[in-house]
């Protein structure tokens, strides 16, 4: 896939280390943007896109986090027991066919051709977190410097949508099983995430409908007789912000063990926001216990008392 050979090569070749050093991170982020455009298009149609995978990075008993992309979907974690994250998500991505938007012919096409995949999933986890910090105080509004090691094995079902230049749609089903290990560097106000997702994909039925040409024909006998399908997805991703709401970008590329003509959107972009609910909405300040009218303050004591001692020498 032409967008997937263009981030490998703007990945390893462009100079961005120096740019990180030299703290120019208005062309970092730029960089990054630009990547995020080049997934939104590709050659050919996809039967596959890339997932994010699992990153909300629970790390404590009674942590409730979301996540938000724009245009991409979400997901919500939550940690019902100390080192034990319940999470689940949906992905929603699309990308535009610009190769073969004309057939490889001279005919106008009746309708912009894309491809579409949308998918539900649902994991259970452990995770375990390494505090640099252990000992000091919570700071309200950064987060706490350490290390997180998770792993996260689930179920997830998707839909597959291919629509072609002369008004063809070819729509397919599948499901999936999958282990992800992630590790998380986290210090105040940043963090760094690296995931690897192995997936076991498995195509259920697909149709055909419409005028969607002997491409799509050929794809759909493949994916009949070879169904199956392993998949590696690694993902990065970078969030900055304070402890309870920060902004993140991520990038998410695939590979295949299984040779095949079928296509795989192999790598996607995403921006969005991240939230600690239990933190900014639930967890509330410990205020001071208020002293009861009934019971005297020790002021009022000691004031009683020196009363009482001026009686007693009065009646002496």
């Amino acid at each position: 896939m032409v967008q997937f050979v263009i981030c490998s090569f703007c990945v390893f070749n462009f100079p961005i280390f120096p740019i990180m050093l030299l703290q120019r991170n208005t062309l970092f982020f730029l960089y990054l943007f630009v990547l995020g455009l080049l997934s939104l298009s590709s050659c050919s149609h996809q039967y596959y896109a890339v997932d994010a995978g699992h990153s909300l990075r629970l790390q404590e008993k009674g942590d409730i986090k979301a996540s938000g992309g724009i245009f991409s979907g979400g997901q919500v974690g939550y940690s019902p027991k100390e080192h034990i994250g319940v999470t689940a998500a949906y992905t929603n991505s699309r990308t535009n066919v610009i190769g073969n938007a004309f057939g490889g012919g001279f005919s106008t096409p009746v309708v912009n051709p894309y491809s579409r995949t949308r998918s539900v999933s649902g994991a259970v986890g452990y995770y375990h977190f390494l505090d640099r910090e252990s000992g000091r105080a919570e700071r309200p509004l950064q987060m706490r410097e350490g290390v997180l090691f998770d792993v996260y094995g689930g179920y997830g079902r998707g839909w597959n949508q291919n629509v072609y230049q002369f008004g063809g749609v070819a729509n397919i089903q599948f499901h999936k099983f999958y282990i992800q290990p992630g590790l998380h560097i986290q210090n105040r106000f940043f963090n760094i995430s690296f995931m690897a997702r192995y997936s076991r994909l498995q195509y259920l039925k697909g149709t055909i409908l419409g005028d969607a040409g002997a491409q799509a024909f050929q794809e759909t006998a493949e994916i009949e007789e070879n169904p199956s399908f392993d998949l590696i997805e690694s993902s990065i991703r970078l969030e900055s912000g304070t402890k309870q709401i920060r902004g993140f970008f991520s990038l998410s590329f695939l590979t295949t063990a299984n040779p095949s003509v079928v296509n795989f959107d192999g790598a996607d972009a995403q921006m969005g926001v991240a939230i600690d609910i239990d933190d900014l909405f639930l967890k509330r300040e410990k205020k001071e216990p208020k002293v009861s009218k009934d019971k005297p303050t020790k002021k009022k004591k000691k004031k009683k008392s020196k009363k009482k001692k001026k009686k007693r020498k009065k009646r002496k």
